[in-house]
């Protein structure tokens, strides 16, 4: 399959997961008839923690996923939930979640890097409630290879060059960037990546001020779902505006074009060698 038809949508989620499931719902009817082969979510699409106290009750086995599953056999559509946070026996772990027409939902990946941070008056740390994943994963559909990882992942090259080296045709990075951290490094990076690995990144994002049901917050991002090309261009941009989704067309004959100009595979003279202590 040469083509292939990618919806990006971009969300302003909180921590109720009955009020971000009908933002989906939404965003989902405004693709039905524009034969879309995936549709992606950002990080935290179905749940974003504002306030410590209210954390998520999100299984597989969650009436929200089942109905997505019954959405994407109807329409024929994958769908790619980025930064779904699911309870273990001792923490949180970030997933993707893929459901494919007909099958059951699945994760995929779990977030390797967390984002323990501080940046100005904003500090976090993802790890006290989360325990950080500590494998690659490459999902295959329509003859399409896909690398996946989770919004902090981005900052690190040493990922996705293990993608590069497994010939995938895009990078999948769901997203919450912070405001600050976005408006400095979100373009540059995104684009970094396309260009080092020669495909094509598609990275759906959360938007805007992140309120919790009682109206508090004090979680902004800074949105921009982006597409960029393997040339490094960047084809979509969704600017500040949430919710909202957009259709893009990815083609392999463009990974290949920029792939044959620029062999940078074969190129390659260093590699890295990882050994356990």
């Amino acid at each position: 399959m040469n083509m292939l038809k990618v919806a990006v949508a971009q969300q302003r989620s909180n921590d109720s997961e009955i009020d971000n499931f009908i933002q989906i719902q939404n965003l989902l009817n405004h693709i039905v008839h524009q034969d879309v082969d995936i549709v992606c979510f950002p990080e935290n699409s179905l749940f974003f923690q504002i306030v410590p106290e209210v954390c998520s009750s999100l299984t597989l086995e969650a009436k929200e996923i089942k109905d997505l599953e019954s959405w994407s056999h109807d329409h024929g559509v994958g769908i790619l939930l980025g930064g779904v946070p699911l309870k273990t026996a001792d923490k949180y772990i970030n997933t993707t979640i893929w459901i494919e027409p007909g099958a059951r939902a699945q994760i995929v990946y779990q977030k390797i890097h967390l984002f323990d941070v501080k940046v100005g008056d904003f500090s976090f740390e993802e790890s006290f409630n989360f325990r950080a994943g500590n494998r690659t994963a490459i999902l295959e559909y329509k003859g399409w290879r896909f690398g996946l990882s989770i919004c902090y992942d981005l900052r690190f090259a040493e990922l996705y060059y293990l993608y590069g080296k497994q010939d995938v045709d895009v990078l999948f990075v769901p997203s919450a960037f912070t405001f600050e951290t976005g408006k400095a490094h979100w373009h540059p990076l995104l684009r970094a990546r396309a260009i080092e690995n020669q495909v094509y990144v598609v990275a759906p994002a959360q938007s805007g001020r992140h309120l919790n049901t009682a109206g508090e917050g004090k979680r902004t991002t800074y949105g921009h779902s982006l597409v960029v090309n393997p040339w490094g261009e960047v084809i979509t941009d969704l600017g500040e505006v949430s919710p909202c989704i957009e259709v893009v067309q990815l083609s392999k004959s463009e990974i290949e074009q920029v792939r044959k100009r620029m062999p940078i595979k074969s190129h390659r003279r260093l590699e890295f060698n990882y050994h356990e202590k």
